[in-house]
């Protein structure tokens, strides 16, 4: 997959975490410090985005860069919490 398609896949993942009254454009603006034009830039596919921004954005939403990526490995990701013997 080309680039531009993978961001406007990565785009439609951030859509889907958000809640249905949240921007996407303006949660973007306000996460990677840009304007409200640069965000839809970026969204619209116009503008690439940077590996700097896509690993911000990746740990502000808890988005797996594999997941992104599509890579075919033997490893599963997923995520929970510790379990401490004292309060099991």
């Amino acid at each position: 997959m080309e680039n531009i398609g993978l961001q406007l896949s990565f785009f439609h993942q951030l859509k889907q975490k958000l809640q249905v009254h949240i921007s996407l454009v303006d949660e973007l603006a306000s996460i990677l410090h840009i304007s409200e034009d640069s965000a839809y830039r970026r969204i619209r596919g116009d503008k690439q985005m940077g590996f700097d921004e896509l690993q911000v954005l990746c740990r502000h939403f808890n988005i797996s860069l594999d997941q992104l990526l599509e890579m075919k490995t033997h490893n599963i990701i997923f995520t929970g919490k510790y379990i401490k013997p004292e309060t099991f």
